[in-house]
């Protein structure tokens, strides 16, 4: 999987953002992309990296955020992640850009609420 340099702009935007919106809650990004030596990734693995994992993970609100870029595609790895995680009933949105990102925090921010009142 390649992360190219328009999602990563994307990501880095949004990142910024969050830490200005929500600057007590913790989100991190997951480490899928890019090439590895067989033997690395067969390390990562055994450690419990698993393929197609969503690129952002916002535990405290069941939240998860794959960042793409305007054509980019999901890759049979990242739907099945994305149908693994949606069954265990955590929320998670694919973006193609910053706005998308930031309406993604907060369309999910207000269905929280809903839930909880």
């Amino acid at each position: 999987m390649k992360w190219t340099d328009e999602e990563f702009i994307i990501q880095r935007g949004f990142i910024r953002w969050f830490g200005y919106a929500h600057p007590r809650v913790v989100i991190f990004h997951i480490p899928n992309e890019g090439k590895r030596s067989k033997i690395y990734g067969a390390k990562l693995k055994a450690a419990g990296l698993k393929p197609g994992m969503p690129d952002l993970c916002i535990p405290r609100w069941s939240l998860w955020i794959e960042v793409k870029s305007g054509r980019g595609k999901l890759s049979p790895d990242q739907e099945q992640a994305i149908a693994e995680l949606r069954a265990d009933g955590q929320a998670v949105y694919i973006c193609h850009s910053i706005d998308d990102c930031m309406a993604a925090v907060e369309q999910h921010l207000a269905q929280i609420a809903e839930v909880l009142s």
